[in-house]
C-alpha cells in the first residue's frame, strides 16, 4: 500500500509540474504584466534577427511577457533550457508561447543544444540563452552565447529587466518576482559584434554590458 502511493504521489506530482505548473505561472505572468507599468527602453533593438538574446537566470519570470507582447514573437525564437528537473516546467511555457525549447546546459546535454541553437540561428532563427544558467554562479558568463554568435556570425543583445517592487527567492540567482501595480523596466541594448574576439573577451564583453544597463 506504501509503494503503491508513493508511485501515486510521484506520478501526480510530476503530472502537476508537466501540465499544471506551466499554466499557473503563465497566468501569473500575465496578471502581473496587466497590472504593472511596464517600459522597454531600446525596444527598437529587438528587431534584431537573426542574433543571440542574452539575460541573466534571476530576472527570467517576465521574459515571457515581453516576448509576447512586442515584435519578438514575430520572429522565430529558441530558448535553451536545462535537462535538469527545473527545466522542465520552462520547457512547457516556451512550448506554449510557440517558443522552440533546446534542452541542454553547460552540464548536461551542452554539446547537442549548442547544436540545435546553432542550426536554429542558421535559418534565421533567434536563440535567447541564460549565461549563468542552470547552476550559476550568478551573473557569470558560460561559453554558449559566445560559440553561438560566432559560429553564426550574429550579434548578441543583452536585456535586463527590473521591477520597483518584487518578491526575491532565497536561491542561487536570487530571482525575483515583480509584485502586482508596481513598475517594470526591460533594458535591451544595441546589437554587439563579438566575432572578431577571443572567447574569454568576448565573455569579458557580455559581462560587463549585462552588469552596466543604466537602471
Amino acid at each position: 500500500m506504501a509503494k503503491w502511493l508513493r508511485k501515486k504521489f510521484k506520478s501526480l506530482k510530476h503530472s502537476f509540474g508537466s501540465y499544471v505548473a506551466p499554466s499557473l505561472i503563465l497566468f501569473l505572468v500575465r496578471t502581473i504584466g496587466f497590472t504593472c507599468k511596464v517600459k522597454i527602453h531600446g525596444q527598437e533593438h529587438l528587431d534584431t534577427t537573426p542574433c543571440v538574446y542574452v539575460l541573466w537566470h534571476g530576472e527570467l519570470v517576465m521574459m515571457p511577457w515581453l516576448y509576447k507582447n512586442t515584435i519578438v514573437s514575430k520572429m522565430p525564437l529558441a530558448v535553451i533550457v536545462s535537462q535538469h528537473k527545473d527545466g522542465e516546467v520552462l520547457a512547457k511555457i516556451m512550448q506554449k508561447l510557440d517558443i522552440v525549447p533546446l534542452r541542454g546546459s553547460s552540464t548536461r546535454g551542452g554539446m547537442q543544444a549548442l547544436r540545435g541553437a546553432i542550426r536554429f540561428v542558421r535559418k534565421s532563427g533567434n536563440v535567447a540563452i541564460t549565461p549563468d544558467g542552470p547552476r550559476g554562479p550568478r551573473h557569470s558568463v558560460a561559453d554558449g552565447a559566445v560559440a553561438i554568435a560566432q559560429a553564426c556570425k550574429v550579434p548578441i543583445v543583452c536585456i535586463n529587466s527590473q521591477a520597483s517592487s518584487f518578491w526575491q527567492l532565497k536561491s542561487w540567482d536570487k530571482m525575483f518576482i515583480p509584485k502586482p501595480f508596481s513598475k517594470i523596466d526591460f533594458y535591451v541594448q544595441s546589437p554587439k559584434d563579438i566575432a572578431s574576439l577571443s572567447k574569454s573577451e568576448a565573455k569579458e564583453v557580455i559581462q560587463k554590458r549585462m552588469l552596466s544597463y543604466v537602471a
